[in-house]
């Protein structure tokens, strides 16, 4: 008896172990997409012309999904100026991102406006 108590403790620790392992690994994958995301959306969004003329700056941070088909969501916004919102927002709901981050992720994004 005492040794199939054992067994299944060792067998436990062994599998807890192993899921921690795989966590680590996921929330390492997680981030790394966020990245690859970060920088895909970053390209497609330039500095815009009507910002630059007005010499308007700010920040945009953007809380988005990604649906079955790759298009980008957005759920939540919080800026500094409205106009540079909805230039990001209308920007990345043009974006597909492909399957490959079609997920239930929510992913959030900081988009900075500075002229040098």
């Amino acid at each position: 008896m005492k040794l199939k108590l054992l067994t299944l403790m060792c067998l436990m620790l062994i599998a807890a172990g192993s899921f921690a392992k795989s966590g680590k690994k996921a929330e390492a994958n997680v981030r790394m997409d966020m990245d690859i995301v970060a920088f895909k959306i970053k390209q497609k969004i330039a500095y815009p012309d009507f910002a630059r003329e007005q010499r308007n700056t700010g920040t945009v941070l953007v809380e988005f999904k990604c649906d079955e088909k790759g298009n980008i969501h957005v759920l939540n916004t919080n800026q500094s100026d409205k106009k540079l919102r909805d230039y990001v927002v209308t920007e990345m709901e043009k974006i597909n991102l492909g399957l490959k981050y079609a997920s239930d992720a929510v992913y959030q994004l900081k988009v900075n406006f500075r002229l040098i």
